[in-house]
């Protein structure tokens, strides 16, 4: 189980945060974990045993802490003579703690809370790595301004992960250094990042010197894709919001 740009973490807006997590834990509770044999599994095991032992060092990290678990137990999750970790989800640990701040590559997951949308963006950008991102949301208008100050090279609204074969892929920061699906011409002083906005799929270039992560209308070229799927469409009320990030 390895891969780069699954969720690393939440951020869920305060309003819905505690009716969230509660729905949460309990589709999580219920995931199938085995091999790749059986056509129902959604949770497999680490990839190696490098991994798999930083998988429990970070669940060593939240038992020391006393970080509030909302599902599982990080002292039993990681499963002997094997590589399969139990879900564990952590319950608005603090920013600064290793399960946040560190990519786990393993299903432990942090849910943190926010209300004020200028500091969940610093927060979220307060890190080395910079694959992708997703915000959720009925709000397009706080979903496109959102979307386009998140330092991610991938940003995908109301879904994650869902790739265009005309898009760019590839990250910023520490998230590597080459993208994918893009012209050899391609200015290397340019930061190429690939924006999912709705039904749509928006291809961003930003001038490194000047704005890095703020879109300019006129450089968006917009290519029409797929309709999000229904069960991608977050369904809350107006005011509800959630924001995620992969590593």
């Amino acid at each position: 189980m390895k891969i780069c740009v699954a969720i690393k973490r939440l951020y869920v807006h305060a309003s819905i945060y505690d009716e969230f997590l509660t729905e949460l834990v309990k589709e999580t509770r219920d995931v199938a974990m085995s091999n790749g044999d059986h056509p129902l599994t959604f949770i497999g095991p680490i990839q190696n045993s490098l991994q798999f032992e930083r998988v429990k060092d970070l669940l060593a990290d939240i038992a020391k802490n006393g970080y509030t678990v909302a599902l599982g137990d990080p002292q039993t999750a990681a499963q002997k003579g094997s590589y399969y970790v139990r879900p564990v989800i952590v319950d608005n640990p603090p920013e600064k703690s290793r399960i946040v701040a560190e990519e786990q590559f393993g299903p432990v997951l942090p849910v943190l809370k926010w209300t004020d949308e200028e500091d969940v963006l610093r927060r979220a950008n307060d890190t080395r790595q910079a694959l992708g991102a997703s915000v959720w949301t009925e709000e397009m208008d706080r979903a496109e301004r959102m979307m386009g100050k998140l330092e991610a090279g991938m940003v995908w609204s109301n879904a994650h992960f869902e790739l265009h074969p005309f898009a760019s892929l590839g990250g910023h920061k520490e998230s590597g250094l080459a993208v994918e699906n893009v012209p050899n011409e391609a200015n290397p002083v340019l930061v190429r990042k690939m924006l999912s906005l709705h039904c749509h799929v928006a291809i961003c270039n930003f001038a490194s010197a000047a704005h890095l992560f703020e879109s300019n209308p006129d450089d968006i070229i917009r290519h029409v894709g797929e309709p999000v799927r229904s069960e991608q469409v977050h369904d809350g009320g107006a005011s509800r919001n959630s924001f995620a990030e992969s590593l």
